[in-house]
C-alpha cells in the first residue's frame, strides 16, 4: 500500500482494551488496513466488538452496551475501551468532524493529521442485572476532554 492513501485517511490507529472479554489487557496499533489472524478463542471477535462499541453511538440491540460476559471472568474490575482514530485534514470528511467534534480534535505538531480519542468505561451491576457505561474524549495526555 502506498503512502498516498495514508495522507487523506480517517481511521482506527489504535486500541486499549482492559478487562473486556477474554482480555486483561492488550494495546493495538493499527494501520489503515489491518488483518485479524488467529486461533477460535484467540480474541479476534472481541477486539472487533471493542472497536464497534466505542464507535457506535446507539446501544446494542440487547439495550445496553456490555453484558455480564462481557466482564473478565471473576474480575470485578471496569471494563476499559480506548480507541484513538486519526484524521488527516486533507480527508474530505474533515470539514464535516471539526464542525460536529472540532473541540474533541486533538492536533498533532508538525502534521496534517488529527486524533480523536474517545473512552469507554464500563461496570454490570449483578443486583439489577445492567450495565453501566461512561463514554469521554480524551485530549493526548488521555485525561477528559
Amino acid at each position: 500500500m502506498s503512502n498516498d492513501r495514508k495522507e487523506d485517511s480517517l481511521y482506527v490507529s489504535s486500541m486499549s482494551i482492559r478487562n473486556f472479554r477474554g482480555i486483561n489487557e492488550l494495546d493495538i496499533e493499527l494501520l489503515p488496513f489491518t488483518v485479524l489472524i488467529g486461533e477460535n478463542n484467540a480474541g479476534k471477535s472481541s477486539i472487533l466488538e471493542a472497536v464497534r462499541i466505542c464507535l457506535d453511538k446507539v446501544p446494542a440491540k440487547r439495550g445496553y452496551i456490555f453484558s455480564q460476559q462481557d466482564l473478565q471472568q471473576g474480575s470485578k474490575q471496569k471494563i476499559l475501551l480506548r480507541c484513538t482514530i486519526q484524521i488527516s485534514t486533507k480527508h474530505t470528511g474533515y470539514p464535516g468532524v471539526c464542525k460536529k467534534l472540532g473541540a474533541a480534535l486533538q492536533i498533532v505538531k508538525d502534521s496534517d493529521n488529527n486524533l480523536l480519542i474517545l473512552e469507554v468505561e464500563g461496570t454490570w451491576n449483578d443486583t439489577t442485572g445492567q450495565s453501566s457505561h461512561t463514554p469521554r474524549f480524551l485530549n493526548t495526555e488521555l485525561k477528559p476532554h
